[in-house]
């Protein structure tokens, strides 16, 4: 790596850090091998770490499983940081280059580089036009809401090509009991009646549900399930081009990839945080 005063450092291995002393710049990730013990593991090796002295020289939040780059001394078998900070971010394409298409698409979606350079030329082609059209907390029991709804796939009817919708939970204003499941399928419901007064969008417009926290399904696992079938039915049968996706979900447009998450990530990032993070100067 490079600092901005143009000096080089080696990154050590922790299988390299056994009887050496002096400070050394470490890549890895920080692992939780029992509880509350937190170690930095690469490729060949991992090293309990302590973070007593330790500064954090980038925003954003170092939790467990997060990678970083540290500069520290290992002493008796233990890592003292000194600094840490998240590596320096690279671009796809470099990422792409430097480590190969098949170990950067997990879903092994595009066969070879060829089929991605032909993606791209299609993106320029077909693509550049492509818009995608966001909305969070989509309250379906909220009449406002809908009639909202209804006012924005009006404005979009014209638009050629469609835009992509993006609708993501929660679907109600406050979580449902066990008697909510007539009544979501009920607000499902008023949802079709309104895409269907559009009937160009109803045929041709691409719908993506993404459920939030507290929608139907099983809470407390990553990734939540699609709303079930049960619920969408009528949705499912007059919208042609819906898709109940899991949450997160990620989705594929020609040679990108775009995750859709809804969750309070800073939340849950701030309550496991290792270390405070820097305050705005």
């Amino acid at each position: 790596g490079m600092n901005s005063e143009g000096a080089h450092h080696t990154l050590t291995p922790v299988e390299s850090l056994l009887g050496r002393s002096g400070r050394r710049f470490l890549l890895g990730m920080i692992v939780q091998v029992e509880e509350r013990k937190y170690y930095l593991e690469d490729h060949t090796g991992q090293i309990p770490l302590n973070f007593s002295e330790s500064s954090l020289l980038t925003d954003g939040f170092v939790t467990e499983n997060s990678i970083v780059l540290i500069e520290g001394e290992a002493i008796d078998g233990v890592l003292y940081v000194h600094n840490l900070g998240s590596p320096i971010v690279e671009n796809r394409q470099d990422a792409i280059n430097a480590i190969g298409l098949q170990n950067t698409d997990m879903f092994n979606s595009i066969g070879s580089l060829g089929e991605l350079e032909n993606l791209r030329e299609q993106e320029i082609k077909h693509g550049q036009e492509g818009m995608f059209v966001v909305l969070s907390d989509v309250h379906l029991d909220s009449p406002a809401v809908v009639e909202k709804i209804d006012r924005m796939l009006e404005g979009y009817s014209d638009f050629s090509p469609l835009p992509i919708f993006v609708f993501m939970g929660n679907f109600t204003s406050k979580p449902l009991s066990g008697e909510g499941t007539r009544a979501m399928m009920s607000y499902f419901d008023d949802l079709t009646n309104v895409i269907c007064k559009h009937p160009d969008i109803a045929r041709d417009g691409r719908f993506v549900f993404v459920p939030g926290p507290n929608d139907a399904g099983i809470s407390g696992i990553l990734p939540r399930g699609p709303i079930p079938n049960y619920i969408t039915s009528s949705l499912r049968s007059k919208v042609r081009h819906a898709i109940f996706a899991s949450n997160p979900c990620r989705m594929r447009y020609f040679s990108k990839e775009i995750v859709f998450f809804r969750d309070d990530l800073v939340g849950k990032m701030r309550r496991h945080t290792l270390i405070e993070p820097r305050e705005d100067e």
